[in-house]
């Protein structure tokens, strides 16, 4: 990305007679009044992933914020003094602002999801042609420090166990966070889990997989927290029926929230949206017999109280996971 010219802009004042306080005598001294000098020694004082506090000799003490993490920027000053003269700008400095690795903080890195739907039922006999395992597509994640949240919803129940915990070709071991939960009282033999790896190895190609002992539905979700290390706090809300809102989760610190809302309605349309500031990174809500699921995610700078309302159509309950993911320093 080129550098951005962003010079400071000072408000220089018009001698312009007939304006309140201003006549002549104040126009001639404007008129006459040297200059004054270009600010000298312009320089970074701080930087963050979103400020850029620029120093030099008699700073004023400007900072500038609303900037972009991995980005340059370039500064230059001028000054002015009572009579509103103002100097030739000074040199321009560019610098960029860091990156969010840099800083420690967790945020959002790779996501993926993957599904199999069933092809109908008649009872609870499923009537699938998958089987065997479910994968991610390939993700480019951190080489370490990463915490990687993996969902499994699956049309039977009874499949959850220790042989069906997912796995990746990483090598990083997952588990589950709480327990497995049904979709009582539409779908009591369908359930849901949630897994973690708390400090994970990455890299190029990564996949996640659930494994598919037989014919199954199963819809499988993965979000790499990068900079983690901490599962502060995960909560879930299960409701049958609107409002749908997440129970709270708390920070202590700079965060990355994660909410995973999965409806039990069937319907051959859904919708789900969140509000909050989360940010939808994934969803499968196709039409048919399959896992309905959408993932959305934010980061927080701060410690606090978070939680996440979602709007879905039709009417219908849902499961909704809410996990705050913190680093471990």
């Amino acid at each position: 990305m080129l550098p951005s010219k962003l010079p400071i802009v000072l408000v220089f004042s018009n001698c312009n007679v007939g304006i309140a306080g201003i006549d002549d005598k104040t126009c001639d001294r404007r008129r006459y009044q040297p200059a004054p000098a270009t600010p000298l020694d312009l320089a970074t004082a701080t930087v963050s992933t979103s400020q850029i506090t620029p120093a030099w000799t008699t700073s004023a003490g400007y900072s500038g914020t609303g900037r972009v993490a991995s980005t340059t920027y370039a500064h230059a000053v001028a000054a002015y003094d009572a009579a509103g003269t103002n100097s030739s700008q000074s040199r321009s400095v560019s610098v960029a602002t860091q990156s969010e690795a840099a800083t420690g903080f967790p945020t959002i890195g790779a996501h993926a999801l993957a599904f199999y739907p069933c092809i109908g039922f008649a009872g609870w006999l499923w009537r699938t042609v998958k089987s065997g395992g479910i994968s991610t597509p390939s993700m480019i994640t951190q080489a370490s420090g990463s915490t990687m949240l993996t969902w499994v919803g699956r049309g039977k129940k009874s499949v959850f166990a220790s042989s069906t915990i997912p796995a990746d070709n990483k090598s990083n071991a997952y588990r589950m966070i709480g327990s497995v939960h049904d979709f009582s009282p539409l779908w009591p033999n369908s359930g849901e889990a949630l897994y973690a790896s708390l400090s994970a190895v990455g890299g190029n190609g990564h996949i996640v997989t659930a494994p598919m002992p037989g014919p199954d539905e199963i819809t499988l979700a993965t979000v790499e927290v990068k900079s983690g290390g901490v599962i502060q706090d995960a909560q879930l809300n299960i409701v049958t029926a609107p409002p749908q809102t997440s129970l709270n989760v708390t920070t202590t610190g700079p965060a990355t929230l994660v909410a995973v809302w999965v409806g039990d309605s069937g319907a051959a349309s859904v919708t789900a949206s969140p509000n909050n500031g989360f940010t939808v990174i994934n969803s499968q809500l196709l039409a048919g017999c399959a896992v309905e699921t959408v993932v959305a995610a934010k980061d927080v700078s701060a410690a606090g109280t978070h939680n996440v309302t979602w709007t879905a159509t039709p009417a219908q309950g849902a499961h909704m996971w809410l996990v705050a993911v913190q680093n471990n320093t």
